[in-house]
C-alpha cells in the first residue's frame, strides 16, 4: 500500500513538471498574448472585475486619456450596469516583438441591462476601425498596456 502512495505522488509531481516545462518553454509568446485578450473578455463577460484587472498593467494609457485605475473603474461601472456583456473579437491578428506585442481586431460585442435594453458594437458603429491594444511582458506576465483605434487597412 506504500508503494502505491508512492506511485500517485511520483505521477502528480511527474505531470506538474511536464505542465512547468511545457508553459514555460513550449508554448508560443503568440499563444501566450492570445490567453490575454481570451482571459480578459472571459473576466468581463463573467462580470469579474479583479480578474479584469488582473490583464490590465499598472502603467496602463489609452487613446482617451485613461489610466489603469480609470479603465478598471469604467469595466466595473459597465459590469454593474449590464447583465449580459457578450464579447466576439474577429479578424484578431497577433504580432509579438521581444518583450512588447500587439492584437488588432474587431470587437463585436452586445450589452443588455436588466431592462431588456440591448446595445451591440460592431464593425458598422466602429466605422472602419479596429481595436488594437498593446501588452508589455513583464516577468513573463503579458499585461495590456495601451488600447486605441486603428484604422481598417
Amino acid at each position: 500500500m506504500k508503494n502505491v502512495g508512492l506511485i500517485a505522488v511520483s505521477i502528480i509531481v511527474a505531470a506538474l513538471i511536464g505542465w512547468f516545462v511545457y508553459e514555460r518553454f513550449i508554448v508560443s509568446e503568440e499563444t501566450r498574448v492570445r490567453r490575454v485578450l481570451a482571459g480578459a473578455e472571459k473576466a468581463l463577460e463573467k462580470h469579474d472585475a479583479i480578474g479584469f484587472g488582473n490583464f490590465i498593467a499598472p502603467d496602463y494609457t489609452d487613446a482617451w486619456g485613461y489610466g489603469a485605475g480609470e479603465v478598471k473603474g469604467i469595466a466595473l461601472e459597465g459590469m454593474r450596469e449590464f447583465e449580459t456583456i457578450e464579447i466576439n473579437p474577429t479578424d484578431v491578428a497577433v504580432e509579438v516583438s521581444g518583450a512588447s506585442a500587439t492584437i488588432v481586431f474587431y470587437p463585436v460585442c452586445k450589452f443588455s441591462n436588466p431592462d431588456g435594453q440591448s446595445f451591440d458594437v460592431d464593425r458598422e458603429i466602429l466605422k472602419g476601425h479596429l481595436l488594437k491594444l498593446t501588452l508589455k511582458n513583464k516577468d513573463r506576465v503579458w499585461r495590456i498596456s495601451r488600447t486605441e483605434l486603428e484604422a481598417e487597412k
